[in-house]
């Protein structure tokens, strides 16, 4: 092998050492693949069972999501501690990264119960929301 191939490969090797490992997710993503497992199947029967939870974060503050779930068929408390978790997570991942972003507000869109689960409302954009 050429000298300066073999010096190309080397320079090579060395750098590859160095990178930072991507194989194991970030701590956030465990806590909302968690998060979403306390949430369940969400089941209700009326509207007034289901409730919002804000989760992720954004680098100018705030939550980046919010998720549907049933006060009749989730551990309300536990969720909240785990959707906290997860936001806090989240906001260091952002910070270690140096990550932007858009800094637009997340409103909570409220939940309703649609064919017996717990889903987000829809956002009605450049209109009157009836909420």
């Amino acid at each position: 092998m050429p000298r300066l191939t073999r010096s190309l490969w080397l320079s090579l090797a060395a750098a590859l050492l160095c990178l930072p490992s991507t194989s194991a997710a970030p701590a956030s993503q465990a806590t909302l693949t968690e998060l979403r497992q306390a949430i369940g199947a969400a089941r209700c029967q009326r509207d007034e069972q289901c409730k919002t939870v804000p989760a992720g974060a954004k680098a100018c503050g705030g939550p980046a999501f919010y998720l549907p779930w049933s006060q009749d068929d989730g551990d309300a408390a536990r969720i909240r501690q785990l959707a906290q978790q997860q936001s806090k997570e989240r906001l260091e991942e952002i910070r270690a990264a140096g990550e932007m972003s858009d800094c637009r507000l997340i409103a909570d869109p409220g939940a309703q119960c649609q064919s017996g689960a717990c889903t987000l409302r829809p956002v009605i954009r450049g209109g009157n929301d009836p909420r």
